[in-house]
């Protein structure tokens, strides 16, 4: 069996839902449906009660339940072990990011904390931000750093969790300046991506003539999407804190009215287990803030 296969499992298993399951893991309803039956196939057993709702484990999944939270608790402590042993900090605080927070809000939100903390220490892990919680609930960090949209969290199941606000950002539609006047294809985001999800919702907004634009490029990465809105392939809708200076110097202009944007959050995020020492001092220390 796959460690995918495991965390489908625990997904639905943590969520009771097959819709929250499926958007956690990124994949089609249907597309998860069929993973789970796949392996209820492999076991033998039916594994959840599909009658109730939320959707209950059965006497087998229950069973088969504690044996994937020690297969995945076991291949996130090899994970760990591995980067602990490749790294040369002692005891550093771990944190996953998303690579657009990691270039643009940490190197000045970590220098602010160590005039505070002069001894401290960080080892960043950049990811998608969908992983990023996942990465966290596994113990493979002790933080989690995310962009929100008020009332819309990039994931669904907040069992366990904690989190406090670090800022503010927003999401902007801009285009070369050179392109301004001129029809311009979309440069999107990957689908099912969290911040393909924020844009969906501000396109499903526009005038139905502009609502019907053709994507011309795609990639999951707010960075890629920059670099090709600068070469004037497109518009594209980019976090504010990615582009300051492209704005601040005219090489990217706002593309739509400013009706068209989405004010973000940028959230850190741990669990409600044990965390070291120097991280659980700059948890009070934000917390007091």
């Amino acid at each position: 069996m796959e460690l995918t296969e495991i965390e489908d499992f625990l997904a639905l298993a943590r969520t009771g839902s097959f819709r929250r399951a499926s958007e956690f893991r990124n994949i089609t309803q249907p597309a998860f449906s069929r993973r789970i039956m796949g392996i209820e196939e492999r076991v033998g057993a039916p594994l959840f009660d599909r009658t109730v709702s939320p959707v209950d484990l059965t006497p087998a999944g229950q069973r088969f339940l504690v044996h994937a939270e020690q297969i995945s608790k076991g291949i996130a402590k090899a994970i760990e072990d591995t980067r602990s042993a490749s790294s040369a900090l002692y005891n550093p605080i771990r944190v996953v990011i998303s690579h657009t927070l990691a270039i643009s809000f940490f190197p000045m939100w970590w220098k602010d904390c160590t005039r505070k903390f002069p001894e401290m220490s960080v080892r960043l892990t950049g990811q998608r931000i969908e992983q990023c919680v996942s990465d966290l609930r596994e113990g493979l960090a002790d933080f989690a750093m995310v962009h929100a949209a008020p009332n819309f969290l990039p994931f669904n199941d907040t069992t366990g969790l904690q989190t406090l606000k670090l800022g503010s950002d927003a999401i902007v539609p801009v285009i070369a300046k050179r392109l301004l006047g001129k029809e311009a294809g979309l440069l999107g985001y990957a689908p099912g991506s969290f911040l393909g999800r924020c844009v969906e919702g501000l396109i499903h907004d526009l005038p139905s003539h502009r609502r019907q634009m053709n994507t011309v490029f795609e990639s999951p990465s707010s960075e890629v999407l920059r670099a090709m809105a600068l070469a004037g392939f497109g518009m594209a809708f980019l976090p504010e804190s990615l582009i300051e200076d492209d704005l601040k110097g005219e090489f990217l202009i706002p593309a739509l009215p400013k009706r068209y944007r989405l004010d973000l959050d940028v959230l850190i995020i741990r669990r409600q287990a044990a965390i070291g020492a120097d991280a659980e001092k700059l948890w009070k220390y934000l917390r007091s803030a």
